[in-house]
């Protein structure tokens, strides 16, 4: 199995690998993921049983909130789509990820590893940025102003902060312009607010990243939302400055894996379209390496 780096340690594309014809290493794509943060693989044919068993074979799967958007028979795979019916029903999820975020970090498990499987494309848009978050703890460091700043507001080292998170986007409590996704009260009652270290440590490779400042993240452990809200948006901007970046543009057939633990993403926002022949559809699973923090 070929690959390479696309940037510095960040962003790790498999080249000329069949994962229908010749079969899936598994250890070594799970090394490969968390070694690149991002994992790409091009010109894939899988099924949704093989996309499903593939995706299995990384970790046990999580299931979605937004269950009205599975794929039929696989409760665990949705879709993720900008194509409006004639009746009016989105076929997928359309751009309630459009705001940097990292999936699943309001549950308390976070060892979470998130696909995407193109099966159509547009003429343009839909595409993925990330962010490096190793790069962007590393950035931090540099930044003395900053990291005392935080460390005097939370009263404790950086590596001790705590963070409060909560599905949504926390960018739309003060501007309703930002996108963000709407559950039912329902959905809602799955859900509750839970803490994480601000800094984590992969299980796996060891390394120390940023963990989920942009999107969940709404206060600071001991710090009040009026005072947290700025600091929290401080520390997200300057991530988005500083940190390694990669955009990825779909071709049907590609496969990304990014891993949640030491990336920051968000969907580049795209608009509903009536076309199916000019709209996306990707199936997206998400999966745990991990559980009460050892890896599984």
């Amino acid at each position: 199995m070929k690959s390479r780096m696309l940037l510095e340690n960040f962003v790790c594309e498999v080249i000329d690998y069949d994962l229908a014809r010749d079969g899936a290493a598994n250890h070594d794509l799970a090394a490969l993921l968390h070694m690149g943060k991002v994992l790409v693989l091009r010109n894939q044919a899988l099924s949704v049983f093989e996309y499903h068993q593939l995706m299995l074979s990384l970790g046990s799967p999580q299931r979605h909130v937004l269950q009205n958007f599975a794929v039929e028979g696989f409760a665990d795979i949705i879709r993720i789509s900008n194509f409006i019916s004639p009746d009016g029903e989105p076929e997928g999820v359309l751009d309630g990820g459009a705001y940097w975020h990292t999936d699943m970090s309001y549950q308390p498990n976070i060892g979470i590893a998130t696909s995407l499987l193109s099966l159509r494309e547009p003429v343009c848009g839909g595409h993925t940025q990330f962010i490096d978050m190793v790069d962007a703890l590393e950035a931090l460091r540099k930044n003395q102003p900053l990291c005392q700043k935080l460390e005097q507001a939370c009263g404790q080292p950086l590596e001790a902060i705590q963070v409060h998170h909560r599905f949504g986007n926390r960018r739309a409590l003060g501007d309703p312009q930002q996108p963000t996704q709407r559950l039912t009260r329902g959905q809602q009652s799955t859900l509750a607010p839970v803490l994480h270290h601000l800094m984590q440590t992969h299980p796996r490779t060891g390394q120390q990243s940023l963990f989920a400042v942009a999107g969940t993240a709404l206060r600071f452990e001991g710090v009040t939302p009026e005072r947290s809200l700025p600091l929290l948006n401080e520390l997200e901007d300057f991530v988005i400055e500083h940190a390694q970046f990669y955009q990825h543009h779909y071709r049907p057939g590609d496969l990304v894996i990014w891993d949640n633990l030491l990336t920051l993403h968000r969907g580049y926002g795209i608009e509903p379209s009536r076309n199916r022949h000019n709209s996306r559809l990707l199936y997206r699973m998400n999966v745990a390496y991990t559980e009460k923090g050892h890896l599984i």
